[in-house]
């Protein structure tokens, strides 16, 4: 390793227009991270790496949707305690 050089992998920037990612796109995001899968791993093992990949992206959108929730509930808890029922209401419904 030469000294003063610093490797890094690509980057990769995803962009929204007036709205954050929905859970779908954060999930595609983190098992592209989490899972690779080349094109020169050879059948069988191809499909049986896919198939688990979809598996860990179907349990990872459970979880973002289930922290987009509890997001959701404590910022309502919060207007509510800040006596805003107005605006908690509007969260709730998510409008």
């Amino acid at each position: 390793m030469s000294e003063g050089f610093v490797t890094l992998g690509q980057a990769e920037v995803t962009l929204t227009k007036g709205r954050g990612h929905t859970p779908e796109e954060l999930t595609g995001m983190c098992v592209k991270k989490i899972i690779s899968v080349g094109p020169e791993v050879p059948e069988p093992a191809r499909a049986q790496a896919l198939a688990f990949k979809d598996h860990i992206a179907q349990v990872v959108l459970h979880y973002v949707r289930q922290a987009q929730r509890s997001a959701r509930t404590t910022h309502v808890n919060e207007l509510m305690a800040a006596d805003m029922p107005e605006a908690a209401e509007h969260l709730r419904k998510g409008s």
